[in-house]
């Protein structure tokens, strides 16, 4: 099971106040299926609604059919009895960010809308020799010269290695102009380490001694994830991440992971994070789909019209958003 799709990860969301954390579970005799969101409140006069999501991050849900000929009636059934369960728990709409390693997505196509929001970047640890060989030319030697100049890259899970990992984060934020959902506040990452433990970790870049790029690597049992980078601008034109990356690919390759997913460009487009990302595995682009469904029609809809009342300025605005009125 990956990282994402623990409910020690789910928590520090819901700490962040993100939702409450639930976890929906189907059994029977085609196999079984976990269903980890968050469920979030909304208040309407006319009573409490709910809508739910994914975790920052990827997720969805994980099926576990008793043979490959029952996952289709598997799929039927739990979702026959997730969608009583969104009635009768009066939820209004699904948001899912389904995992790109995983293709979760293929099995809900029937029962969600599935929209194909870009492609995510993954490296095969299969070995050294293919770590480096589905590299680009140009990533091996920006690699091999922060070596020459002295750039050193290391794990350092301490206190104060977080710590300039946190100060870095939010220069980057700043530098990329970030909205304010990802200024996550030191209570976020003091969170993560404590519900997460070992399976969090801050890999560095340092230059004379001074750290110049950090990355939270997250571990799950097959595979790791770059889940947040960080670098100090005075330093972007040395490429320090480029000898960061490779140095955490390498560690995972001898601490028996299978792939180390990098994630992808900023919403998802094909910039330059992405165009960077891909530098260390050009054969390695995964696509990336999420999910919506609208479980309740009305309520929706009513709900985007109080909210477009309250905020005029957001009608017409930003139309591809879900769900709408949390625009």
């Amino acid at each position: 099971m990956g990282i994402y799709f623990k409910e020690e990860y789910a928590k520090i969301y819901e700490l962040n106040g993100d939702g409450k954390v639930e976890k929906f579970q189907y059994e029977g005799g085609d196999g079984r299926v976990e269903y980890l969101f968050l469920k979030r409140d909304i208040e309407l006069s006319e009573g409490r609604y709910y809508d739910i999501t994914t975790p920052y991050g990827y997720g969805g849900p994980l099926f576990f059919p008793e043979s490959s000929e029952k996952l289709t009636k598997l799929i039927s059934n739990f979702r026959e009895e997730f969608e009583s369960y969104c009635k009768k728990n009066k939820i209004i709409s699904e948001f899912i960010r389904f995992h790109p390693i995983l293709r979760n997505h293929r099995f809900m196509e029937r029962y969600v809308k599935t929209i194909n929001a870009g492609a995510t970047v993954y490296i095969d640890l299969s070995s050294e020799e293919e770590i480096l060989l589905n590299m680009k030319r140009t990533c091996r030697k920006s690699i091999k010269r922060s070596m020459e100049k002295g750039f050193k890259a290391e794990m350092d899970n301490s206190n104060q290695a977080w710590d300039k990992f946190i100060d870095l984060y939010y220069m980057t934020m700043n530098k990329n102009n970030a909205e304010n959902y990802y200024y996550f506040p030191r209570e976020y990452f003091e969170n993560m380490r404590a519900l997460l433990r070992e399976r969090a970790l801050i890999f560095k870049t340092t230059y004379k001694d001074k750290v110049v790029s950090a990355i939270l690597v997250l571990a799950g049992e097959d595979g790791i994830h770059g889940h947040l980078h960080a670098t100090d601008p005075e330093y972007y034109r040395e490429s320090p991440n480029n000898i960061l990356i490779y140095t955490v690919a390498l560690w995972g390759l001898k601490n028996g992971y299978k792939t180390f997913h990098l994630g992808g460009g900023y919403g998802g487009a094909e910039d330059t994070l992405f165009k960077f990302k891909s530098s260390f595995n050009k054969n390695g682009a995964l696509e990336f789909y999420i999910g919506e469904k609208i479980h309740d029609h009305k309520v929706y809809n009513n709900l985007t019209k109080l909210h477009e009342k309250k905020r005029p300025e957001k009608k017409g605005e930003n139309l591809e958003f879900f769900p709408l009125y949390r625009r």
